[in-house]
């Protein structure tokens, strides 16, 4: 935690405008209300640019915001997002799939339990993700049945992730049909190994326990990353735990370095 004074709404304002950023990205945890929309007053009213919410705060989907961002001619986009494989996106292909199958969905139910801080935050004060993942999935259905969802901190599991979905419906001649579905995940990744962090950035290179993992892959993913971001005037760097996990920075200037041509002739 900083030791550095908080910036005050003008402060903020000032910083976004010298800057010079066109949007905001908002990650901040669950259950962040206050300085959800802190931010989003001094991007979309304050500095005038866009704000992609990327937490379940109902920020995006507020009369408010909607009507300063139109008169800001400024695009807002949220609220929150699903993951790239989670409960959710399993849960919305499941509906639709019954929904074009002809199945009358009659009730149903998602669970999500896990250990991590995030599981912490949306027991105590994850009101506002229940409502988004709800309407992930009842906004395909063009009509109402009753759904719940329900999220668990059990500190045993850590970053394991289980989601359990429970659906009762009525198939072709109103014969009940009954699916479970069980989803786990793990937040943490494998990390990379320090005498692979160096070359980590190379052609052609990737960490050994990730080879053993994953057989294919051609290491070029990072290097032509890298090379992007610096063409961008920016740098890219990395903390990285062997068997915990990697995290990645990217830092980007406003004004990017003169573009020049590449080995494969196209101009960046």
């Amino acid at each position: 935690v900083s030791d550095a004074p908080e910036l005050t709404m003008e402060e903020t304002v000032k910083v976004l405008k010298d800057s010079g950023a066109e949007i905001m990205l908002n990650f901040l945890p669950t259950g962040s209300k206050d300085a959800a929309r802190f931010y989003a007053d001094a991007a979309i009213k304050g500095a005038k640019i866009g704000y992609f919410n990327g937490m379940p705060e109902l920020i995006v989907c507020d009369p408010e915001y909607q009507k300063a961002a139109e008169e800001n001619n400024v695009p807002v986009v949220g609220d929150d997002c699903k993951s790239q494989f989670g409960g959710t996106a399993i849960n919305r292909v499941i509906a639709q799939l019954m929904k074009d199958k002809g199945v009358d969905i009659q009730k149903m139910y998602q669970i999500n339990y896990a250990g991590n801080t995030d599981f912490y935050n949306l027991v105590h004060r994850g009101d506002s993700k229940h409502k988004t993942k709800q309407e992930g999935v009842t906004s395909l259905i063009d009509y109402e049945f009753p759904m719940d969802t329900g999220f668990t901190h059990i500190k045993l599991m850590k970053d394991r992730k289980t989601m359990t979905l429970w659906v009762d419906g009525a198939n072709f001649g109103n014969a009940p049909l009954h699916l479970e579905a069980k989803l786990e995940v793990e937040d943490s990744g494998i990390g990379i190994p320090k005498e692979d962090q160096k070359t980590i950035f190379q052609k052609f290179t990737r960490g050994a326990n990730a080879q053993a993992v994953k057989t294919d892959g051609t290491g070029l993913g990072l290097y032509i990353a890298k090379e992007i971001i610096e063409l961008l005037g920016g740098k890219v760097w990395f903390e990285s735990e062997e068997n915990k996990g990697t995290v990645f920075y990217v830092e980007l200037l406003k004004k990017p370095k003169k573009s020049k041509m590449v080995d494969n002739g196209l101009k960046i």
